[in-house]
């Protein structure tokens, strides 16, 4: 399973963690930029109680095991966020040049990084 939503990081050293309920303050506003976070461990924690409330609500979802159903709603995810990220931080291509200006001003790549907090 992919934990980073980075598209070009290696993700061969990563392994789950438990989630701490605690909080990392980030300002994403300042005097000279914006920073846009993506909170992934709020997402996992939402994405598994939707997938269980769907497992108890849909009759057809009785039959598939929770951990495939759940791997397979993260595997997803993961995806979708992976290529949100990659469609604003991408500079290996000029496949998103349009949408950046159209939505950033500039088809200037932004830059990423990805970090956990333990």
């Amino acid at each position: 399973m992919q934990l980073s939503t980075h598209p070009d990081e290696d993700q061969t050293g990563l392994a789950e963690q438990q989630i701490d309920d605690k909080v990392f303050m980030v300002n994403p506003v300042g005097d000279s930029g914006r920073i846009w976070v993506l909170h992934q461990a709020a997402a996992r924690y939402l994405r598994k109680d939707m997938a269980a409330t769907l497992r108890r609500s849909v009759k057809e979802l009785e039959a598939i095991e929770n951990d495939d159903f759940l791997k397979a709603v993260e595997e997803h995810a993961v995806t979708v966020e992976k290529n949100f990220v990659k469609m604003f931080s991408s500079d290996a291509t000029s496949e998103y040049d349009e949408l950046r200006t159209r939505f950033l001003g500039s088809p200037a790549p932004l830059p990423t990084f990805d970090f956990e907090i333990n």
